[in-house]
């Protein structure tokens, strides 16, 4: 078995037939179409006597974190086909991505997983706390909606700069991705997603992107999937949500994942939407510790020495005890010796869980308050890393 690059166009023909297969959704001529376009994808594949057994990738985006944008491997693309699974395959183009993500210079990766098992084995975690919502149009309130406000369809790829401007200010950016090249635009065109933009005084301030649904044994029943939409202000989330009452005589269901934070139910005229805990949020991993928690903003008036033991089995420069002094709003993070230090104030982490706690979907108490041992008061103090309503959104 090699590893290569998946570049020429008979490798790439092999993975639109993986993908069809392992997906169940493009067809592989679309996804030909889809892959021929992607020249910022690092893709990588295992072969055996040039035939493509398993491929993985990721893209380059930015992500927010805590109001900050970092450097983040979108992974993407992973597919076995059904005879290698459990061989290691995956295995093998997951350890090269995270190896190149480090030396790139990535601070961290995110993906959507089919298995979340598998992929906190290499140091995901999950990062959301999205709640799934089916609400009818007709139980959306009648919303007084800003009068300067108009919509419009977008015109394709030339609205790209568009919604990235709107995705870095919006009200809801939460933990964004936010992306540089035409992927999300080319799932789109295969996958059917419609985009509205939404401007005021010619500048934009919110968008919506959904795809209609038509249950396969209802035929005059129509859903609208709403994949992601972000605003600047209350007053485009409002005009949003008034657009979506306007399906109201040709759409059933709306169906639409959200921030467990997020106010929805004011909204409603009656409390029967239907609601519950998503099934698969996304996963974060912390690429580089230090890169990342240096970059970090804290709150001016911490003053604090944390001392914390990570465990990272794939990326060793993150792994060892660490020294977070943070003072005047900035970390200094250095690795430090056990010799220097009292055993008591060590915190320990796996890299799953500081990627938790740096993100802000999970706060040190609640991670340890299953375990045996004493949390170092220090830790305890919520100033620190407060936890943030966290939502990535669909961008790739």
């Amino acid at each position: 078995m090699i590893t290569k690059e998946i570049k020429d166009k008979e490798d790439l023909k092999q993975a639109a037939k993986l993908a069809e297969l392992c997906f169940h959704e493009d067809s592989a001529e679309d996804n030909v179409k889809f892959l021929n376009h992607l020249k910022d994808l690092y893709f990588i594949g295992t072969f055996e006597e040039d035939i493509l057994l398993a491929a993985a990738g990721f893209y380059e985006f930015q992500i927010f974190i805590r109001d900050q944008l970092y450097k983040c491997s979108g992974i993407a693309n992973v597919m076995t086909h059904p005879i290698q699974r459990k061989k290691g395959c995956v295995k093998k183009l997951m350890l090269d991505i995270l190896k190149k993500s480090y030396t790139d210079g990535y601070e961290v990766s995110a993906l959507w997983p089919f298995n979340h098992k598998f992929y906190q084995k290499f140091g995901y975690e999950i990062a959301e706390k999205p709640v799934f919502y089916k609400i009818k149009p007709s139980n959306i309130k009648e919303i007084k909606v800003d009068e300067n406000i108009t919509i419009r369809e977008s015109k394709g790829k030339e609205d790209y700069a568009a919604l990235n401007k709107i995705a870095s200010y919006a009200l809801n950016k939460n933990t964004r991705i936010i992306g540089k090249h035409d992927a999300w635009f080319l799932r789109g065109e295969t996958s059917k997603f419609k985009i509205f933009i939404f401007e005021k005084e010619n500048q934009p301030v919110g968008f919506i992107s959904f795809k209609f649904e038509q249950p396969k044994d209802k035929q005059w029943v129509n859903h609208i999937q709403v994949v992601d939409w972000a605003y600047e202000d209350i007053e485009t989330k409002k005009s949003i949500l008034s657009f979506l009452k306007n399906f109201e005589s040709d759409i059933s269901e709306i169906k639409i994942t959200l921030p467990y934070e997020e106010e929805m139910l004011i909204y409603l005229k009656e409390f029967n939407t239907i609601h519950s805990i998503a099934n698969w949020p996304a996963m974060i991993r912390i690429i580089n510790l230090k890169k990342i928690i240096e970059k970090m903003i804290f709150q001016k008036n911490v003053e604090k020495s944390l001392l914390v033991e990570i465990k990272d089995s794939f990326i060793p420069e993150n792994e060892g005890l660490w020294n977070f002094k943070i003072k005047a709003g900035k970390c200094n993070a250095q690795k430090i010796s056990k010799e220097d230090v009292d055993e008591e104030q060590i915190l320990g982490l796996t890299i799953n869980q500081l990627s938790q706690i740096i993100v802000g979907v999970a706060s040190v108490k609640s991670l340890t308050e299953l375990e045996s041992g004493k949390t170092p008061d220090e830790w305890l103090d919520n100033l620190i890393f407060p936890t943030v309503p966290c939502w990535i959104g669909v961008w790739f």
